[in-house]
């Protein structure tokens, strides 16, 4: 096998999670960080991979070996961005166990890892992320969406009231000119409304 061929075989292997075959391949010479170029694969690593998958083992392993915890792909995502989209919380904590990761790295959309976690419902994450991971709470995706905005849209009660207990902008507007509070009263969601008045939000 070529080192390419390693390579790609090792960023398949822990996209599926198969760890006795990412260890094989890493035993071959597969390089721990190496970049999948080929079509739909954005340059991601095998980390990447396996943190997008929630695939322990796999993850654990090629840290072992060196892999670098925040490498960025062509989307400029890191394994943790991946991880929070997905909300793997256990892939979330190995990944803010490591110093080396950049909890607030952006990708091209704008979103940070927080972001994603919010987009895609995933409150468990969240929280995760805002009690251990050092997040900036206030970050825009490229529509002008906070954390809190994003939140208040998918009805996550406990997550605004996080947000707003740490100081997350009550106001904040997307590109829209759209706020938290203006998210909660157009879906109904009055135990929201009420949380973010009690917080500043102006009426």
């Amino acid at each position: 096998m070529t080192n390419e061929d390693k390579g790609k075989a090792l960023c398949s292997a822990a996209k599926h999670g198969w760890t006795e075959v990412v260890f094989a391949l890493l035993e071959l010479g597969a390089e721990p960080d190496f970049k999948d170029q080929s079509r739909g694969q954005d340059s991601r690593t095998a980390l990447s991979q396996a943190a997008g998958n929630g695939s322990i083992n796999a993850m654990e392993e090629l840290m072992d070996w060196g892999a670098f915890p925040n490498a960025q792909d062509a989307e400029y995502r890191t394994p943790l961005s991946y991880a929070s989209e997905m909300g793997h919380s256990a892939a979330i904590r190995i990944l803010l166990g490591d110093q080396r990761v950049d909890p607030n790295t952006k990708d091209m959309k704008g979103l940070t890892p927080l972001l994603w976690a919010a987009k895609n419902s995933h409150e468990a994450a969240v929280m995760l992320l805002i009690e251990n991971g050092n997040v900036h709470l206030d970050d825009k995706d490229n529509n002008g969406c906070t954390p809190l905005i994003l939140e208040a849209m998918n009805g996550h009660e406990a997550a605004v009231e996080l947000l707003a207990n740490r100081g997350a902008i009550i106001n904040a507007q997307n590109k829209e000119g759209q706020t938290p509070l203006l998210w909660a009263a157009n879906l109904g969601n009055q135990a929201i409304a009420k949380l973010l008045i009690e917080n500043g939000a102006d009426l």
